[in-house]
């Protein structure tokens, strides 16, 4: 159902039993079309003619024969169809207020906004009264907010803004948590903003940096609306208590969140906490981004083993100041050595080598059989001086002082 929902995007689905669902999902998904009568699937037909085929003409027709047969899915569908997609707001307003007359929520939600905004406060508040008598939570939070920007009456926005909250609007936990925080009562504010992220609400990005601000070290931000983190703005960052960033770290583990695992790894990089800094660092690199120089460079530093590096520009690695006082230890080499080699950057494997300067060089690097955990792996590029020349991995090499075939020291 959430991917049916997601294709209509705007328009409505009316509710579908296992049978009706399927018949629709096919519609959509496979360009089967029903032979059916019944009005709710001959609306879906209408929204199939509109959304993928694109067809007006049709969308209209099969959509009109549904509205002939109290279709109300069918009467709030074209209302927005000719509201927000054909600009003709008179004639959408015709088919949201059947559909309301009809008993859709809906259309009766979507009236009460286009009145709101107009400034028609008496229809506004006359269609948000017919919701909340029903019990409509998205009713009450629209009326709340009119109360607080339109009406300015703040005893009632209180009171709609609670009911709609003990029914599990999200929305009216963040516009209660806005009006909180713009009363400085930062305590309820932060208590509201918590709740309304936890059950699925939305907020713009410069809110978001007002939520994060208000967090203490004992608060856990729980944010289940995927969209709150990959629309935000890096720019938004700059406005933010730079240590609160933390509470979003969870968040950082795609692409459009690049910045935030920046400027997180960044905050504890000052603190003086590598591993953590190492944490977000790797996860800008994976993210397909780079780090400056120094940065990269620091990282490098702390990196283990084990660690995996993603690297997507061989820029980063040639500009590497390899004659500086830094000692880049074999394990750091043996991690992004197999990147070298897979681009073809030979020009600065000697360079490379060379500030790894813990021993004197002997031997190549290459792949090879490891003597102590008889692995395949990449080689360390210090082997052993006897005939034999036993080779080892870079994770076993740090942990031996001499070969121990031969037991030549290192």
């Amino acid at each position: 159902m959430e991917k049916l929902t997601n294709h209509l995007g705007k328009f409505r689905c009316p509710k579908l039993d296992e049978h009706e669902l399927e018949l629709v999902n096919n519609l959509f998904f496979n360009d089967i079309v029903p032979d059916s009568k019944d009005p709710k699937i001959i609306g879906m037909i209408g929204m199939y003619h509109y959304i993928n085929k694109k067809n007006v003409e049709n969308a209209k027709k099969f959509l009109m024969s549904a509205v002939e047969q109290n279709d109300n899915i069918s009467m709030c569908n074209l209302g927005c169809m000719y509201y927000s997609e054909f600009r003709d707001k008179e004639t959408g307003i015709y088919y949201y207020e059947m559909a309301s007359k009809a008993g859709n929520i809906n259309a009766i939600n979507r009236l009460s906004i286009i009145y709101g905004d107009r400034g028609d406060y008496e229809n506004m508040k006359k269609y948000c009264m017919i919701g909340i008598e029903s019990g409509n939570a998205s009713s009450m939070n629209n009326y709340a907010w009119y109360c607080q920007y339109g009406l300015k009456n703040y005893t009632d926005m209180v009171k709609y803004y609670l009911k709609a909250i003990e029914l599990g609007c999200s929305l009216a936990m963040i516009n209660y948590a806005h009006y909180l925080c713009e009363t400085r009562d930062i305590t309820n504010a932060k208590k509201y903003y918590l709740m309304g992220l936890k059950n699925g609400g939305y907020v713009i990005e410069n809110k978001l940096v007002r939520i994060v601000n208000c967090l203490d070290d004992s608060d856990e931000l729980i944010i289940t609306n995927t969209h709150v983190i990959s629309e935000i703005k890096p720019m938004d960052y700059l406005f933010a208590d730079y240590s609160k960033l933390r509470h979003l770290g969870k968040y950082c583990d795609n692409e459009k969140s690049n910045e935030l695992a920046f400027r997180i790894g960044s905050y504890y990089r000052d603190k003086k906490d590598f591993i953590n800094m190492k944490k977000y660092y790797l996860m800008v690199l994976k993210n397909g981004f780079n780090l400056p120089i120094t940065m990269f460079e620091q990282l490098l530093e702390h990196l283990e083993c084990d660690d995996v590096v993603h690297i997507t520009n061989s820029w980063l690695l040639r500009d590497i100041k390899l004659n500086s006082d830094k000692l880049y230890n074999v394990k750091t080499y043996g991690l992004i050595k197999q990147y070298l080699d897979e681009k073809k950057i030979k020009n600065k494997v000697n360079s490379l080598l060379g500030a790894l300067c813990e021993m004197p060089l002997v031997g190549s690097v290459e792949t090879g059989t490891c003597e102590k955990c008889h692995e395949n792996k990449i080689i360390s590029n210090y082997s052993c001086d006897c005939k034999n020349d036993h080779v080892y991995c870079y994770k076993c090499f740090t942990q031996i002082r001499q070969c121990e075939i031969c037991k030549y020291p290192y």
